[in-house]
């Protein structure tokens, strides 16, 4: 699951999710930024654009995104709202979460519907556990899949919560600054984006 050695910061991505029957899902573009020890880390900036079936937007903001290392049950996204009601950790349980072997930069992911959120205020949920039951049923989730996601979902929410790194807030920092080192470079930014 790791990236070429020969990546580049700057270089762009795609993340492409599916739902579990294979149908599309979102679709976000991004910035390989690197890695450290908690996984992969790809910038999200002002202007990227983030799609799925009747929904299409530009990002209002930067963000990035964690894939975890040694994982691949979940990615998160992060970002530093102001406005506290505003979502900071949004993380999305996911299942195969791999980089594509047969296109360079793509990400590629099925998305298991619950979602661990905190907004920039404190607040952290578990989001969408009724979509995760009805889809369960609807798409016949193995016992198996639906048990690792749960208890995979109930780690992460203790996680965020507590704040334990990367959800700590001076992580999610060190990886914003550098994307915004890299739109001020000339990389893909606020304003390099095209439609």
């Amino acid at each position: 699951m790791s990236w070429p050695e020969d990546a580049r910061p700057g270089e762009r991505v795609l993340t492409r999710c599916t739902k579990w029957p294979g149908s599309p899902h979102w679709q976000r573009e991004g910035v390989w930024l690197g890695t450290d020890a908690h996984g992969a880390w790809l910038g999200r900036p002002a202007g990227a654009r983030s799609w799925r079936p009747g929904v299409d937007y530009r990002n209002t903001l930067d963000g990035v995104a964690l894939v975890p290392a040694g994982a691949t049950d979940w990615v998160a996204s992060l970002s530093r709202p102001a406005d506290p009601a505003a979502v900071e950790v949004y993380v999305d349980l996911m299942w195969d979460v791999g980089w594509s072997t047969e296109e360079r930069g793509v990400l590629l992911a099925t998305d298991m519907d619950l979602d661990v959120i905190r907004t920039a205020g404190g607040h952290t949920f578990l989001d969408d556990e009724d979509e995760f039951a009805d889809h369960s049923v609807r798409w016949d989730y193995p016992e198996d899949v639906r048990r690792q996601v749960r208890d995979r979902a109930e780690q992460l929410l203790a996680d965020v919560r507590r704040g334990t790194p990367p959800f700590d807030g001076s992580t999610v920092t060190a990886w914003l600054d550098r994307l915004a080192l890299l739109s001020c470079a000339g990389q893909p930014g606020r304003d390099g984006w095209e439609g």
